[in-house]
């Protein structure tokens, strides 16, 4: 007995009522707890005791009805149409899964892409690592400027040139 761990059954009112009219109240709930055990584990143990606890009722209420609730049941507790479900419902989650993970690869594609597109332009033609060999590094810039007086700004004085300035930075001071 799999667990199949489904949260949600459908049960067609008219179906059932049509399928379950012979019943007495405390048989309908028993039977309702059987099959929600049966949607919720795949299966019924064979164990009286055990359907016992599960349809919530003594063991000399379950002996009482259990000549009529198994009558609903093929050998084995077993109940065909609920194992056609349960297999339709894995079937459509799998396919809600797989389809989840294709819509969160896209979107963190798209997210991460357009980052880096935003911050880079188009790379598909530039080389990333030749960004201004020419620039002083930035530290040699600060000790010149210091030995000046000077604090280090953007302005047009400055040692660097405008190409060697991130695309993304480009404007700020």
């Amino acid at each position: 007995m799999g667990r199949p761990n489904l949260i949600r059954l459908s049960l067609h009112i008219g179906d059932y009522l049509r399928h379950t009219r012979q019943l007495r109240t405390c048989e309908h709930g028993a039977y309702l707890m059987l099959i929600m055990h049966y949607w919720s584990n795949g299966g019924l143990p064979e164990n009286d005791d055990q359907l016992a606890t599960i349809t919530s009722m003594s063991s000399r209420d379950w002996r009482k009805h259990k000549p009529t609730i198994v009558a609903l049941f093929e050998t084995g507790w077993k109940l065909p149409w609920l194992d056609a479900a349960i297999a339709d419902a894995l079937i459509a989650r799998e396919r809600k899964s797989v389809a989840g993970k294709k819509g969160n690869d896209v979107r963190w594609r798209n997210r991460h892409g357009n980052a880096d597109r935003q911050a880079f332009g188009d790379t598909s033609h530039c080389d990333r690592n030749a960004i201004a060999p020419q620039s002083p590094p930035l530290a040699t810039c600060h000790r010149k400027e210091s030995e000046q007086g000077r604090t280090c700004s953007s302005s047009a004085s400055d040692d660097f040139d405008e190409p060697a300035v991130v695309p993304f930075l480009r404007g700020r001071t």
